[in-house]
């Protein structure tokens, strides 16, 4: 990202955010990295699917990702399938509704939570909400979200902002559904590492995690 390097991004998290510590931001930068990339020209079609890369798919997707009225799916879940997405009260962290709220103007739903690892991004509401953000700081937007942290663990979600915006400002343009139809899983209940003490999955693993009825598993280490 050439307007804005990790080292860059480091250096001015330090000075807007001290309480950060420098271990985090590139949990941070990754962020700005799926927006960049998202916007860029090389990238073609109406919509791009955003996939983080440590989740891994145990059977064909059950649906369409993109509907015949060109509606991107946008996965929602709530505390009873997505826990480890909302706080002891299970509500959505205090950051990722804080930052959601300076960026757009407008508050993400407390009860359920758009991180489920992927999303589906159409170019045109992308782009609308990029220059909403740059025009309500009149900063490039990398610098407004980064200036939109607001604690050190989750003070920043790219899953939220888009879902936030895409759904309270062109919700006829998404198909919502939710986490509890298309089940998926974060972390093995069995352990990260495979039977040689190595991460990532091992394949009987994987087979758990499809035996289980779950179409997808995030494999965080």
């Amino acid at each position: 990202m050439p307007e804005l390097s990790l080292d860059d991004a480091k250096r001015l998290l330090a000075e807007l955010h001290p309480e950060v510590p420098e271990k985090r931001v590139g949990w941070f930068y990754q962020q700005l990295l799926k927006f960049k990339s998202a916007l860029s020209p090389l990238v073609g079609g109406a919509t791009v699917l955003v996939w983080d890369g440590d989740t891994i798919l145990t059977r064909p997707f059950p649906v369409s990702l993109v509907d015949e009225r060109g509606r991107g799916l946008l996965l929602k879940g709530t505390r009873y399938d997505s826990p480890l997405y909302f706080d002891d009260s299970g509500s959505l962290p205090v950051g990722y509704i804080e930052s959601t709220r300076q960026l757009l103007g407008a508050s993400p739903p407390g009860d359920s939570s758009y991180v489920v690892q992927w999303q589906v991004w159409e170019h045109a509401i992308l782009r609308e909400m990029i220059r909403l953000i740059e025009s309500r700081f009149q900063e490039p937007w990398y610098v407004a979200m980064l200036r939109s942290v607001s604690d050190a663990s989750t003070g920043l979600s790219e899953y939220t902002l888009y879902g936030t915006y895409a759904t309270q400002f062109h919700a006829e343009r998404v198909r919502i559904t939710s986490s509890s139809e298309i089940l998926w899983l974060r972390d093995h209940p069995f352990g990260l590492l495979d039977e040689h003490g190595a991460c990532c999955p091992s394949l009987e693993r994987l087979r758990d995690v499809d035996r289980g009825g779950f179409v997808y598993v995030s494999w965080e280490c």
